[in-house]
């Protein structure tokens, strides 16, 4: 089963999506690939020019992704972040780096985290490439 699976259920994604809204910012962990640094307890959050992740760079100023540097995204299963499995969102950049982000929302079932991962990565990869919006 892939990300755009057709067996999906689009309901309960955007039902998770609507009780988590990434627009409004999610406690997550994150991984950057290209610096090995783990940043425990921060913030993800979709914005209008790309996504941001709370004091995501080394000086503690939030890391800003715009659209345009993602190659592109989507959810696994691998033990990433922790020693054990947990469904956890990739976003690829242009760059060869990969940001991983493991997304809490608290104590709820692996297809529910599911649901909500793939919703988010429908929302970026709808988005990416997109330069319309990135000039100030």
């Amino acid at each position: 089963m892939g990300l755009f699976d057709p067996s999906v259920n689009f309901e309960k994604e955007q039902k998770m999506l609507e009780k988590n809204n990434p627009y409004n910012g999610l406690f997550c962990s994150v991984k950057f690939s290209f610096s090995n640094i783990l940043i425990k307890r921060t913030i993800f959050r979709i914005a209008e020019k790309g996504v941001v992740i709370a004091q995501g760079n080394d000086d503690d100023t939030d890391m800003r992704i715009p659209w345009n540097e993602m190659e592109n995204c989507g959810w696994h299963d691998e033990a990433v972040l922790y020693p054990i499995e947990s469904p956890c969102l990739n976003i690829n950049l242009l760059n060869g780096g990969t940001i991983t982000v493991d997304i809490d929302i608290g104590f709820t079932s692996r297809g529910k985290l599911i649901h909500l991962l793939r919703g988010i990565a429908r929302i970026i990869e709808s988005n990416m490439g997109n330069e319309e919006n990135l000039d100030d």
